[in-house]
C-alpha cells in the first residue's frame, strides 16, 4: 500500500482558494485566509461539528457570505469549504421548523 504525502499549509490554502471561487464564486487570498483562520482560533464562528481530533466544521459569516469552513488544527488552515447547499450551514431559523 503507498503512503499518501501530508498535505502542508501551502496545499490546504490552495485548495480553498480554489473551492471558495467554486463553490461561493469568491476570490480568497492570503490575508482572507488568514483572518478566517483568526476568527476560528478566537471561537468568533459557529461550531458545527467535529470530524477529528484536528479537523473541525464551522459555519462563519464573511463579508456577508455565509461559509461552511473545514479547519485543520494541526496546520493551522482551512482545509476546504463546503458547498452551499450542504444542510450543514443554514442558520437555524432557516432550517427545520419544530413540530
Amino acid at each position: 500500500m503507498t503512503r499518501k504525502k501530508p498535505k502542508t499549509y501551502r496545499d490546504l490554502a490552495r485548495h480553498a482558494y480554489v473551492r471558495a471561487a467554486q463553490r461561493y464564486g469568491i476570490c480568497l487570498d492570503e490575508h482572507d485566509h488568514q483572518l478566517i483562520v483568526e476568527r476560528i482560533q478566537a471561537g468568533q464562528c459557529e461550531l458545527i461539528e467535529r470530524q477529528s481530533l484536528a479537523k473541525t466544521v464551522w459555519r462563519i459569516n464573511y463579508n456577508g457570505t455565509v461559509m461552511g469552513v473545514v479547519y485543520d488544527k494541526r496546520r493551522k488552515a482551512i482545509a476546504t469549504l463546503i458547498p452551499p447547499d450542504d444542510p450543514r450551514i443554514r442558520p437555524h431559523d432557516e432550517g427545520e421548523e419544530g413540530d
